[in-house]
């Protein structure tokens, strides 16, 4: 485990955009996908920013009316 940890930062050291994605949010990740994109999958895309497919899916309920009258 702790090997694979050393791999992850010497990656981030050589490649200082991983470092700046590792920072990025979950909500700019999320824009960052395209679901029309010609060549990956969301699946694929959710992978390389590092975004759960779930987060991706996420729509939050809104508060019904009555609950707020």
């Amino acid at each position: 485990m702790l090997a694979s940890a050393d791999v992850e930062k010497d990656r981030m050291r050589e490649n200082p955009t991983l470092l700046e994605a590792s920072f990025v949010s979950p909500a700019k990740k999320k824009s960052m996908i395209r679901r029309d994109h010609p060549e990956l999958s969301i699946s694929q895309q959710c992978r390389l920013v590092k975004l759960s497919r779930s987060a991706f899916y996420y729509a939050p309920v809104g508060v019904d009316a009555a609950t707020l009258a």
